[in-house]
């Protein structure tokens, strides 16, 4: 099982709290696909495909509202077959097809299922 989806959110929340402009993560087809969809959102600025081979990374620029807001205020993740947010500690029991993010920005909320970017 992998949780991709978090990790990537984590390195999205990690920056967003250290002020940065930018953000690295290693290339998959996943995360290409999910940072298209939060660039179709209006949560990131822009992304760049760097490196090369087992190097490729995707360069994330982040979007902030003003001097220091960021676009994506929040995220939290849910179980769909729970509808509720499932404890840390069952998360590895929690098949990922069945998990939805809610995103939140100042516009509003969005959710996604993550089996939605396979």
């Amino acid at each position: 099982m992998n949780y991709s989806f978090l990790k990537l959110l984590n390195c999205y929340k990690n920056a967003v709290n250290q002020k940065r402009r930018y953000f690295n993560v290693q290339f998959s087809k996943q995360y290409l696909h999910f940072v298209e969809y939060l660039l179709d959102k209006g949560f990131i600025s822009s992304f760049n495909l760097v490196g090369t081979g087992k190097k490729k990374a995707i360069k994330i620029l982040l979007k902030y509202e003003g001097i220091s807001v960021p676009a994506m205020s929040n995220f939290s993740i849910t179980s769909k077959k729970a509808h509720k947010r499932p404890a840390q500690k069952h998360l590895s029991s929690i098949n990922e097809q069945n998990i939805i993010v809610n995103l939140t920005s100042n516009k509003g909320v969005y959710s996604v299922l993550l089996a939605r970017f396979r």
